[in-house]
């Protein structure tokens, strides 16, 4: 599991740490290791909060990585298994950090807020409700990991990023179109 933010709190990394706690609550065979990358303002108490809320669940390693150059997440991506990349903010516009994970065929979950819903579909992970609960984010955990499993999502997902968000392909079209407007 890995999650891309600030550490502030429109991004609700407090939600995460709940959720994965009633995840491993009703999973306790299941081993997980969440990365987080990325901090702020709220990195301290989101540490500390963490570390009361998981400590106990011997099945999961918690590992709060810090603020790292894209080419290093690229790296991160490739060196790593990742099963799922999640979000739960409470406001988006279109994250270029779930494109990052699904153009590495990393299937994600996320709320439906902003440009979400064009990224995450049901062929490239789950998509959340505008505003889920805890319960709801460690359903779609669940629900994430077996879709994980399954290669068709993560190929969909690489797919999905290289149509719709393919910066050579769309400069392409963007000057085509505006060259045929004379």
């Amino acid at each position: 599991l890995v999650s891309v933010s600030s550490i502030t709190k429109i991004k609700r990394i407090d939600r995460i740490i709940d959720s994965l706690e009633l995840f491993l609550i009703k999973n306790k065979k299941i081993n997980c290791v969440w990365n987080h990358i990325g901090s702020g303002i709220l990195e301290e108490k989101i540490k500390e909060y963490s570390f009361s809320k998981l400590r106990h669940y011997k099945n999961l390693e918690v590992n709060f990585l810090g603020e790292i150059s894209n080419d290093k997440v690229r790296e991160f991506y490739i060196s790593n298994k990742i099963d799922i990349f999640i979000n739960v903010s409470e406001a988006e516009g279109t994250p270029v950090s779930i494109m990052e994970a699904m153009s590495m065929g990393i299937p994600a979950m996320g709320p439906n807020i902003g440009g979400i819903s064009e990224l995450i579909t049901d062929q490239s992970g789950y998509l959340l409700p505008e505003n889920p609960t805890i319960q709801e984010i460690a359903e779609g955990l669940e629900r994430m990991l077996v879709l994980s499993k399954n290669k068709n999502i993560r190929i969909n997902a690489k797919r999905l990023i290289r149509a719709r968000f393919s910066a050579e392909k769309n400069y392409k079209t963007f000057i085509h179109e505006i060259t045929s407007l004379n």
